[in-house]
């Protein structure tokens, strides 16, 4: 389909016959939609395959294996393969969350945030891991799962070399190195680098507190508790 150069506002098909060329457009948009019902995606990339029902989508996508990212953050300077990275971004730059969770008003800057949260409301899981069937609320942990399978560990540590399978535990081990402990015990202050060393510190102040009826033995925490009830 071309434009006619006697007006800027037809537009002719291969077969030679005129159409308006905003209904044209419309037409075309009306196709595109259609597609994402249809679950049509004809445009394919030719470096990994994946198919999109667009040539907007497709050229986006392109970027992951370019590595172009042409809309820039005005205010850190940071970069991003489409306006929409950019939108979330400069939400948390605002503080703006405009999506909030119907049943506990909780808000997210992204409406892809707000779906993992409802997952954790109805207990969704619908990622799953090939090798052991363990399912996660979204690809993210699966895919720090996987490489508990296959030993990948991305992230290192730039003081002392040593490796980790995801960000969270990278940052814990730096707290090593600079001395961080950002937990503190509410009962004497003592502080400790990560939630798990505080869990195992507080039992020390619960020790004897739980008596169990059964057995007359005590516990620290609620141990006896969650093994009796």
């Amino acid at each position: 389909m071309e434009v006619n150069k006697d007006s800027q506002d037809e537009v002719k098909d291969a077969e030679g016959k005129h159409y308006d060329l905003e209904g044209a457009l419309r037409i075309g948009d009306k196709k595109q939609h259609m597609r994402t019902h249809a679950a049509e995606k004809p445009h394919a990339c030719l470096q990994c395959g994946k198919t999109f029902t667009n040539t907007s989508d497709l050229k986006i996508h392109m970027r992951l294996h370019t590595g172009e990212k042409p809309h820039a953050c005005l205010q850190c300077g940071k970069t991003f393969t489409n306006t929409s990275d950019l939108k979330i971004h400069m939400r948390l730059r605002t503080g703006e969350k405009p999506h909030a969770c119907l049943q506990c008003g909780k808000t997210f800057t992204n409406t892809s945030d707000l779906k993992i949260h409802m997952r954790l409301r109805t207990g969704e899981k619908p990622h799953a891991c090939l090798q052991c069937g363990k399912t996660f609320t979204n690809t993210s942990d699966l895919k720090i799962h996987m490489r508990l399978h296959t030993g990948e560990k991305p992230h290192a540590c730039l003081q002392c070399g040593k490796t980790f399978t995801n960000t969270s535990d990278l940052k814990i081990h730096m707290r090593l190195h600079t001395g961080e402990k950002p937990h503190a015990c509410l009962q004497c202050g003592k502080t400790f680098t990560n939630t798990s060393h505080l869990k195992t510190h507080m039992r020390f102040h619960w020790k004897d507190t739980f008596l169990c009826h059964q057995c007359s033995q005590s516990f620290a925490g609620l141990q006896c508790g969650m093994v009796y009830e």
